[in-house]
């Protein structure tokens, strides 16, 4: 009953509701989701002068609110609970004048939280921690932009001895933790929410369970709800594996090999089965 209202809110690492004039300037907002990868967005304002306050130049253009790596939260609220949908820091800022009254626009365009993760390399040693302590001790060092680990640990790993391996870091935190990710077969990504301000870093397998979704209907008249869509089958993109590893204390070789997949398959028939 009470409608749907869009929550934007600018500023430094702790950001505060845009003030008016941003928002009677506001034209669109438009919102990237990845679930591999970083996420981003990109909201244009309408730009041009009026009036005495506008002499020098534009008020769009003088705010500080939209300096790049300020942080903009983006809220949907529908009714009275607010839903985060972007939780990100201005990378990119272009103003196009335009030749017609009422034609100059600003845009900002940004990435996720996450690109804060991926501004300084590092080397850095991480004695006796596996890859579960350390993506969770990357994570929270980032606690000052809301974000807190949800780590899912694999099926098999060990605390590496630091008599035999030391884990060394040759990169960004961001770009490190998706180095680990990758010997898991994992992802790292940033879920915002579920309040402003605060931010999940999830490193874990592909989220493929969960509540049944409505179906994609297309063609269908009223019903439609996609504009098109298309599928697609891979017959080369399975893969098994199977070789030796030889314990570095006993000095013994042991077969490795995977039989099933460890994950839900997305499809009916699972494509290890050739036809």
């Amino acid at each position: 009953m009470l409608g749907v209202q869009l929550l934007l809110l600018i500023g430094k690492t702790v950001p505060i509701p845009a003030p008016n004039e941003l928002i009677q300037a506001l034209e669109t907002v438009e919102v990237t989701q990845n679930d591999e990868g970083r996420s981003g967005f990109q909201i244009t304002f309408r730009a041009g002068r009026a009036g005495f306050r506008d002499l020098l130049d534009d008020r769009l253009l003088q705010t500080s609110r939209l300096n790049p790596l300020n942080r903009v939260i983006i809220a949907m609220i529908f009714g009275v609970v607010p839903q985060v949908v972007f939780d990100g820091i201005i990378t990119h800022r272009q103003f196009s004048p335009g030749a017609q009254i009422g034609g100059s626009t600003l845009t900002v365009t940004g990435e996720d939280v996450s690109i804060m993760m991926d501004l300084e390399e590092q080397i850095r040693e991480h004695p006796a921690q596996n890859e579960v302590v350390i993506a969770n001790k990357l994570i929270v060092s980032y606690a000052q932009y809301g974000l807190s680990p949800l780590v899912i640990p694999p099926l098999s790993f060990s605390v590496p001895n630091p008599v035999q391996r030391v884990p060394v870091q040759h990169a960004t935190d961001l770009e490190y933790l998706n180095q680990l990710a990758e010997l898991a077969a994992y992802v790292f990504y940033v879920i915002p929410g579920p309040v402003p301000g605060t931010n999940i870093g999830y490193w874990g397998p592909p989220v493929r369970a969960g509540l049944p979704q409505p179906a994609l209907t297309f063609n269908m008249g009223s019903d439609t709800s996609v504009d098109s869509i298309a599928f697609q089958e891979n017959v080369l993109s399975a893969t098994t594996f199977k070789g030796q590893i030889q314990d570095s204390l006993t000095n013994r070789k042991l077969p490795v090999r995977s039989f099933v997949p460890t994950r839900l398959p997305l499809s009916r028939t699972a494509l290890l089965n050739p036809p």
